[in-house]
């Protein structure tokens, strides 16, 4: 009880401190328990932002169960005359020990699980949040980096962002921009037949066999579980899915990323009970022939993972067109405009109609020397990793050991992002 008093004096004195001309304040949670009541306001925020689900309260404070040991949170809420202009869940960590060491300032949700997100700040009120907000942080924490990313490609405001930073902290602090990959995004059609006509002559020939051909009893189905079904339907995905790619001598998704099967567990149970879990299963010839799993939130899907079966009756169907066409059709029912398939650049993808968007990264560094020749040789340090552990040793040596890897290194998941050859400079 004493600490949530002292927590809530803290808050109350941090709005009756930073009041601005335009009356912009801003609250600071150290917990997400305190936010509870505030999470149907946080994710009507989210979904207005155009943000991702992965924004959203609950996968935050859950994201944060699973990874945030060791970290600190801080949750910055803005707001100007009680309506939320702005929510950004922080933490600080230390990576490494004196002399040779880093603290990183990063988004919850960005490592240990491969999203991209859009940055949930009103664009007219920017100046004043970046100010802020950077005021704050050098109140709380001695930073050497802090790390906005993976941002994603739709991200409309990223200039501003970048603008504000420069504006806020040009005189003390250096800030950099970066291309780290790209991920593609589909655009629904308005009707079954013109998503179809996005695809080439011979792909439409053999999707139209399934839709409109019958004459050889080809068929496809598909549904999205029910909170009833949801653990077969789960358990069954992440089934096939680690067994394909467990097939081809790759750890798989649920093996690759720690505690990622628990996690993904809880986080789409919670998400189903507010009817935006898309965890969808494809039938074909009334067989079971593959799964998506994905997220609705507002007018998107989101496409986290996808399972296929390896039976042999199904190796002559262009599975991941038809699954394209099933979120199509459910997607219209729905009134869905978008899919995100997330990261990466995949020539299935590309063929199905997909186009590619860039992922960007913004850096801010302080100038100071002292902290300088601490940054770059730690830097320099995460690069190697990723070169030895990654691209070596994962890619290349453990395949030709016929070895499946195991999870991926804590270390190189913390860091790879802060690689100083990750990407190129916009």
């Amino acid at each position: 009880m004493e600490q949530i008093q002292e927590h809530q004096f803290k808050v109350q004195n941090t709005c009756e401190d930073d009041r601005m001309q335009n009356d912009i304040v801003v609250e600071v949670y150290d917990n997400f328990e305190d936010l509870l009541d505030m999470q149907p306001s946080w994710d009507s925020f989210m979904e207005e932002m155009n943000a991702e689900i992965f924004l959203t309260y609950d996968w935050c404070r859950l994201w944060w169960k699973y990874y945030g040991k060791k970290r600190d949170l801080k949750v910055f809420v803005f707001k100007q005359n009680d309506n939320i202009s702005g929510i950004l869940p922080l933490f600080f960590e230390t990576i490494g020990l004196w002399p040779a060491y880093i603290s990183i300032i990063k988004i919850v949700g960005t490592d240990f699980i491969p999203v991209t997100i859009n940055i949930p700040l009103k664009k007219e009120l920017l100046n004043d949040i970046i100010r802020l907000l950077t005021d704050k942080l050098n109140q709380f924490y001695n930073w050497d980096l802090l790390h906005f990313g993976a941002i994603c490609g739709k991200c409309e405001i990223i200039d501003q962002i970048e603008k504000a930073f420069v504006e806020a902290l040009s005189l003390s602090c250096t800030v950099l921009r970066k291309s780290s990959d790209v991920q593609t995004y589909f655009k629904i059609a308005d009707s079954l037949e013109k998503q179809i006509a996005s695809f080439s002559k011979v792909q439409r020939k053999r999707l139209r066999h399934f839709y409109n051909d019958k004459k050889d009893g080809e068929s496809i189905d598909s549904q999205f579980t029910t909170e009833a079904q949801f653990d077969t339907f789960f358990n069954a995905f992440v089934q096939m899915h680690q067994a394909k790619w467990q097939k081809s001598g790759q750890a798989g998704h649920f093996e690759d990323w720690p505690d990622a099967r628990n996690f993904h567990y809880e986080v789409a149970s919670t998400q189903l009970k507010y009817n935006r879990l898309r965890l969808l299963r494809m039938i074909i010839n009334d067989r079971e022939a593959g799964y998506q799993y994905s997220y609705k939130f507002g007018d998107t899907y989101y496409a986290f993972l996808n399972a296929r079966t390896e039976e042999e009756q199904f190796k002559h169907v262009s599975y991941y067109n038809l699954l394209i066409c099933e979120d199509a059709r459910h997607a219209i029912t729905e009134n869905v405009k978008h899919l995100d398939s997330m990261r990466g650049k995949y020539d299935n993808k590309l063929q199905a109609g997909g186009y590619l968007l860039p992922v960007r990264n913004l850096y801010i560094y302080p100038k100071r020397i002292t902290k300088l020749i601490r940054i770059y040789p730690m830097q320099f340090f995460f690069s190697l990793l990723d070169i030895i552990y990654l691209k070596i040793f994962r890619r290349r040596l453990l395949p030709k050991l016929s070895i499946r890897p195991g999870s991926f290194n804590k270390l190189w998941i913390k860091t790879h992002m802060l690689s100083l050859y990750n990407g190129n400079k916009k």
